[in-house]
């Protein structure tokens, strides 16, 4: 049976509720304007413009997401993180158009407004979420993402072509004992454990995958065999840097 939701679990699922539904009301009064509160017009419809880009469809997509996650936030968790590099996105789109010298006043008003709702917004679900895959898996010195990429690891670099659900030890567990090492391990560079892990798992992103902790176990065990057991993806790129994804994944497997 599944463990209960931890306190900031519970908190990171309300405040995600709250964004469904103020998102589904301003769909509801874009759709039917004749049932906005004349008073409230102007906000809903900015509203609307603020959380949709005045897209429909990225409107309806965005509420579907949050009906997934708010559903069941652990299973559908890795939608957060959709939505932190979607914020960071319109941010950066918001903020180039707002450099832009033929913005009227009211335009640049309306860019303002929404530059601070994305960056509240940004740094609540980054704080919240952090604190949320913590409590889950208690860490102690790994973040959330550098435990999951490790929980990927163990789980092709101990089972193999095996079922990982048969080991004795599980891949969970595996990436539990390292956080619990490394916290009491007195050493000046176990930073460099961090960077490590933090770079295998985006490592991917560079050849047109996902990140390795969102690969499937096959395609993962075969990324990393290709990466450390030969040199065939290495043919046109510098031997140093061959050396140094190699070293990355050999200290990985140590972990």
């Amino acid at each position: 049976m599944q463990q209960a939701l931890t306190q900031p679990e519970i908190r990171l699922r309300f405040i995600l509720k709250s964004l469904l539904l103020i998102s589904v009301v301003l769909i509801v009064f874009h759709v039917f304007p004749g049932w906005a509160p004349a008073r409230f017009s102007d906000i809903l419809n900015e509203g609307y413009w603020l959380f949709s880009n005045d897209s429909r469809v990225q409107a309806v997509m965005l509420v579907l997401l949050l009906m997934l996650v708010v559903g069941d936030i652990r299973r559908f968790n890795q939608i957060v993180r959709v939505f932190i590099i979607f914020l960071i996105i319109d941010l950066v789109f918001i903020i180039l158009h707002l450099l832009r010298n033929e913005n009227t006043d009211a335009e640049k008003n309306i860019l303002y407004w929404s530059i601070g709702i994305d960056l509240v917004l940004l740094i609540t679900l980054i704080v919240c979420n952090r604190a949320a895959g913590k409590a889950r898996y208690n860490l102690k010195y790994l973040s959330v993402r550098q435990f999951q990429t490790l929980q990927a690891l163990a789980e092709v670099c101990i089972a193999g072509d095996s079922d990982a659900w048969e080991l004795e030890i599980k891949p969970i567990e595996v990436a539990s004992n390292v956080d619990g090492y490394l916290i009491s391990f007195e050493a000046k560079s176990k930073w460099v454990m961090k960077m490590v892990l933090s770079c295998m798992e985006y490592y991917p992103l560079l050849s047109l995958h996902v990140p390795l902790s969102l690969m499937l176990p096959d395609a993962r065990l075969q990324f990393l065999k290709r990466r450390f057991l030969t040199n065939e993806e290495f043919r046109s790129t510098p031997d140093w840097w061959r050396q140094m994804i190699q070293a990355a994944i050999r200290m990985s497997k140590q972990l």
